[in-house]
């Protein structure tokens, strides 16, 4: 069994969520794990019996719609290629977009919390350049650096990606225009289908409700209460407290204790600090033309609905004056 629906991203922007939703539906399966990121490593292509048993069939259903859901494929560019040779053209692709800074910050600090990132997001996402192009080289710069210095952690990246800093672009993996292009000229636009977070988060029934459509699905076989955030980032608060709990032989034991949910936010996690409100204003003004560009690929109004108007009035300005 092998995926004919891929959800390549972007990462941090509501992709588990709407995985998880899917695969309540009786005539879904999505894969296990949630991102086998197969087509992200060249070594894999020749082993296409390891994917395949990454997708397990539900008792007695013929299923619709087979996912893969690896945020890596997005940003990839071998991607596209390597899902058209293997599987054909007969596929759809969902993708999840995010405002473009919150999609920065919220990639920096899953980064932290995953022990990987040690920088201050102050130095990781601050960039001298007011260009992309080479704010880019900067950050592709920056992290040459931080890997040199021992400020990233790509160890576990480099067995599962070809290029294992990926994760760290944090600009990069925020700029959808170009990768969203890859994906209309490879399957066609008919074939992919965009999302936004926003959406979401405000209306998730409605949202789930047009994906099932576009995925050929009975809406109803959906469930009527989304659960939002299924993976937020926190921060630990006493990384030795939960590595002592994780060691526990029986620690399931722990969700049935009495407002659970709430010892565990107070005691164990805590959300990421606030960003300084100057490093996102730049950030803004930096991504304005790329928000530019998307609206006009989407048609839609994404700088009123992202709260970047002044920075793209700008940027509008300036393209139309070259």
């Amino acid at each position: 069994m092998l995926p004919n629906v891929f959800i390549p991203g972007a990462q941090k922007s509501g992709t588990t969520t709407l995985c998880s939703a899917l695969d309540h539906h009786p005539e879904v399966i999505v894969s296990t794990p949630k991102e086998p990121a197969f087509f992200s490593r060249a070594a894999n292509l020749s082993r296409p019996e390891m994917y395949q048993e990454c997708f397990r069939a539900k008792n007695g259903i013929t299923p619709r719609a087979i996912i893969d859901g690896s945020n890596a494929y997005m940003v990839d560019p071998l991607a596209p290629i390597r899902i058209r040779n293997m599987l054909g053209k007969d596929l759809r692709f969902i993708f999840c977009l995010r405002e473009p800074v919150a999609r920065m910050v919220s990639g920096f600090w899953h980064q932290v919390k995953k022990g990987r990132e040690r920088r201050p997001l102050s130095e990781a996402l601050f960039f001298v350049s007011a260009s992309l192009d080479e704010a880019m080289r900067e950050e592709d710069q920056r992290l040459r650096d931080a890997a040199t210095q021992g400020l990233i952690d790509v160890e576990d990246c480099e067995e599962r990606f070809d290029e294992p800093m990926w994760n760290f672009r944090y600009l990069r993996n925020s700029l959808y225009a170009a990768d969203l292009a890859r994906y209309h000229l490879t399957f066609g636009r008919a074939r992919v289908k965009v999302i936004l977070f926003d959406e979401l988060v405000a209306n998730p029934v409605a949202t789930l409700s047009s994906v099932a459509m576009f995925l050929g699905l009975d809406p109803t076989g959906l469930p009527a209460d989304v659960g939002l955030h299924r993976n937020a980032t926190l921060l630990a608060r006493a990384p030795f407290l939960l590595r002592a709990l994780r060691q526990l032989p029986r620690r399931g034991f722990l969700r049935q204790m009495p407002n659970y949910e709430a010892i565990r936010g107070t005691l164990l996690y805590r959300r990421p600090p606030q960003a300084d409100p100057g490093v996102l204003a730049r950030l803004r003004l930096l991504v304005a033309p790329e928000v530019v560009r998307l609206q006009t690929m989407l048609n839609q109004d994404l700088a009123a609905l992202w709260d970047t108007n002044r920075g793209v009035q700008g940027a509008r300005s300036a393209i139309n004056d070259t």
